[in-house]
């Protein structure tokens, strides 16, 4: 059976290729990352892309 990971924020499933961004040891989604940082500091985040050929995670820079 496959682990399901939740977005912190939203307590949402992280589908497998939805767009996620790694911050810490959580895995969130693209968006709900983006909307609780410029929430926080009124800009938007910068992003690295993924490693290792993952084109749908993102680190926080």
């Amino acid at each position: 059976m496959e682990s399901t990971t939740h977005c912190p924020s939203c307590r949402m499933v992280v589908a497998p290729r939805a767009p996620q961004v790694v911050a810490g040891a959580a895995l969130y989604h693209r968006e709900c990352f983006e909307a609780w940082y410029f929430g926080r500091h009124g800009r938007r985040p910068r992003l690295r892309p993924g490693t290792n050929g993952d084109a749908y995670r993102y680190t926080a820079a």
